[in-house]
């Protein structure tokens, strides 16, 4: 049993790192090309996250890191920067059209990529739904075990995790 866990041990770790290296490549080779961080930034504006500590916090980044990081999307005209009208002080960050259609994008080529690379063999609707439950409790149980640097201030799920935790097994097909 050992001999079992370990090799499951290591397929789990190997396969996310080869998934990830698929998601930078699709994420690369898009008309507005992307990094994943730059892509997970695009959402996190899009899903209504509009101030800098924000998503620096979902991010688990510095406040001048992701600055930077949204400078380079600012200067690519993905994002802009805007006053708030709450805080004068404070600076708003919202998604531009070309920033939509480049997530956009983004979601269908990772979509198609994850369907068509990493899926293929699973067949008919009720071994994708038993897959899909399988990888969403291993993304339960990271989660417990390495919350994201906002879950653990605020103990509350961001959109994204939401919708993931609304999901029904029946919406593995979609």
């Amino acid at each position: 049993m050992a001999d079992v866990d370990e090799a499951l041990a290591h397929l789990l770790v190997v396969s996310a790192n080869r998934i990830s290296r698929i998601g930078a490549s699709t994420l690369g080779q898009l008309p507005t090309p992307l990094t994943y961080s730059t892509y997970r930034l695009l959402a996190r504006v899009a899903e209504g996250h509009h101030t800098l500590m924000v998503l620096a916090s979902f991010a688990g980044l510095s406040m001048p890191t992701l600055s930077e990081s949204v400078s380079g999307l600012v200067r690519r005209g993905l994002l802009v920067r805007h006053p708030s009208p709450v805080d004068r002080r404070a600076i708003m960050i919202h998604i531009t059209p070309e920033g939509r259609q480049a997530l956009r994008a983004g979601v269908d080529a990772l979509r198609e990529a994850s369907l068509e690379l990493l899926t293929p063999d699973l067949g008919d609707d009720e071994a994708k739904e038993e897959f899909y439950r399988q990888l969403l409790s291993i993304y339960d149980h990271a989660e417990a075990f390495l919350p994201s640097p906002l879950t653990r201030v605020r103990r509350g799920l961001s959109p994204t995790e939401r919708s993931i935790q609304k999901r029904k097994p029946g919406d593995a097909k979609k």
